[in-house]
């Protein structure tokens, strides 16, 4: 028997319109619950959360919206810089960071992080940029910090402090080095300038 007859016959007989009207809510209530499951929402399991995009000059961080006139932020690598980093995770009130393990450049802050009692996640940066959902206008540090929000970070692995500081040791020597070969070939090349000049005087 087709659906409207069914309901014209409920219409005349009680009966069968409370049958029909249950059967749709067994339906309405089905449907509900696998929409609901689709639409899960996330939990909030950091929500003193920051995030750190690190780079050889510059870190750019992030914390929540509301805990300053602006949540994103840009430090530079020296000591001095890194302690106001550090202040500002205290003033804005987080309790834990999400840093990318980028070469070498993170071993420092991490320290200073570590120091100042904060919890801190070293990620993968492949790993951030595999998960789905984020906007095309935020950043790397901001993306960092909601995906540190909802727990979706897991930690890389990391050397042990003596590893670190031997790293960041040999890291700084050959910087150093590098600065000091391009000193020498600045000096040699303005030397051999001066040779022909010295040598017309001379004359």
């Amino acid at each position: 028997m087709s659906t409207a007859r069914k309901q014209q016959r409920g219409k005349k007989d009680p009966m069968l319109n409370a049958q029909l009207l249950k059967r749709k809510a067994r339906g309405s209530h089905c449907q509900q619950g696998k929409g609901n499951q689709r639409r899960s929402k996330l939990t909030i399991t950091n929500p003193d959360a920051a995030g750190i995009d690190v780079g050889a000059q510059v870190h750019y961080a992030a914390v929540p919206e509301g805990r300053d006139q602006v949540s994103v932020r840009s430090f530079g690598a020296y000591t001095a810089q890194l302690d106001e980093l550090v202040q500002w995770f205290k003033d804005c009130g987080i309790k834990t960071v999400a840093m990318e393990s980028t070469g070498v450049y993170w071993i420092p802050l991490y320290q200073k992080l570590e120091e100042a009692g904060f919890e801190v996640l070293l990620v993968d940066a492949r790993q951030a940029k595999h998960v789905p959902g984020r906007k095309s206008d935020v950043q790397d540090c901001q993306w960092l910090q909601q995906l540190h929000t909802y727990g979706l970070l897991r930690a890389a692995f990391r050397p042990e402090d003596s590893i670190c500081r031997f790293t960041h040791f040999a890291t700084t020597s050959q910087e150093l080095g590098r600065m000091r070969g391009d000193v020498d070939s600045a000096h040699a090349e303005g030397s051999q300038r001066d040779e022909p000049a010295l040598a017309s005087r001379a004359e």
